[in-house]
């Protein structure tokens, strides 16, 4: 499932920004308007911070983890925010569609909670030759900023395979903690930073770690395809470093009338658990034939 972002700019000028992305090997697409410039060219910028408490002069500088020098979009040299310029017609309008591949909507790169930052004057693209060509491309005051923040009914795709499981359905479910000093025990509750209670992943009244069951053949092997629209892999919502674990039993979704339907899904025992990290970009591929039915 395609993660998607959007920016609400909001100052002297007005627009609204979207990011989609397929996967994280993807470029990020990049659509959406700008009104109430003047005609012509705006240099357009991904900030290092989503801190809006001074207006645009606190969302520090390009997005710039790598330590390079101002640059063009598609330059070697030039900073992952560096986005180049947004054209301004006669009546103030700048139509945005282009397509970024030096940022993400997850991992390293991730963008998502940074600003996006509109500025009064042309970027030079770091060639212009002034003091600031390469440090902003020298492309005046900060017009317009809003902060990237997921869009609703994005989703992390969950896939993969689970070997020897008792056949039927088994309760499945992020928790808390990445705590393994006493094995499952220690992950805490399932993760609920909303205080609902536990339900079905499609219910508004569930645990955002409330991912449902997984159903195990005859063999014993369950295979994976969940899209999670609770959680994210970046932000305040992440699940990196916390615990994904798989019960004895089915979850009840919260529909039960046990003492634990509300909390558990009366599910039982944690008969698996690990903590949930960063994966290299090769591991997904290696492992696709896990989630077919070829």
């Amino acid at each position: 499932m395609p993660l998607k972002a959007v920016c609400v700019l909001n100052g002297e000028v007005k627009g609204t920004i979207f990011f989609e992305q397929s996967a994280e090997s993807d470029p990020v697409k990049v659509t959406g308007s700008v009104t109430g410039l003047k005609a012509g060219d705006h240099g357009f910028h991904i900030h290092e911070f989503g801190d809006n408490t001074n207006g645009c002069m606190s969302t520090g500088a390009h997005f710039n983890p790598h330590g390079k020098t101002h640059g063009a979009p598609d330059a070697d040299e030039r900073h992952a925010g560096d986005m180049g310029n947004i054209v301004a017609d006669a009546s103030g309008e700048a139509k945005v569609d282009l397509v970024a591949s030096q940022i993400a909507l997850s991992g390293p790169m991730n963008v998502v909670g940074r600003s996006l930052v509109v500025h009064a004057d042309p970027d030079d693209l770091g060639l212009g030759g002034h003091e600031l060509s390469k440090t902003t491309g020298n492309a005046g005051a900060r017009l317009a900023c809003g902060v990237i923040g997921l869009c609703k009914g994005s989703s992390v795709a969950i896939t993969g395979a689970v070997e020897g499981l008792r056949p039927g359905k088994h309760g499945f479910h992020i928790h808390e903690f990445g705590d393994f000093s006493r094995g499952c025990l220690s992950t805490g509750p399932h993760y609920n930073p909303d205080g609902n209670d536990h339900g079905a992943p499609d219910d508004c009244n569930s645990h955002a770690g409330d991912l449902g069951n997984i159903m195990a053949y005859s063999t014993g092997l369950a295979k994976v395809q969940i899209a999670a629209r609770k959680i994210t892999l970046a932000g305040d919502r992440s699940i990196i470093g916390r615990t994904l674990s798989i019960t004895e039993f089915e979850d009840d979704l919260g529909r039960g009338r046990h003492d634990y339907s509300k909390t558990t899904g009366n599910s039982g025992n944690c008969i698996a658990c690990a903590i949930i990290g960063v994966a290299r970009e090769e591991y997904f591929a290696e492992r696709l034939h896990l989630t077919t039915d070829e």
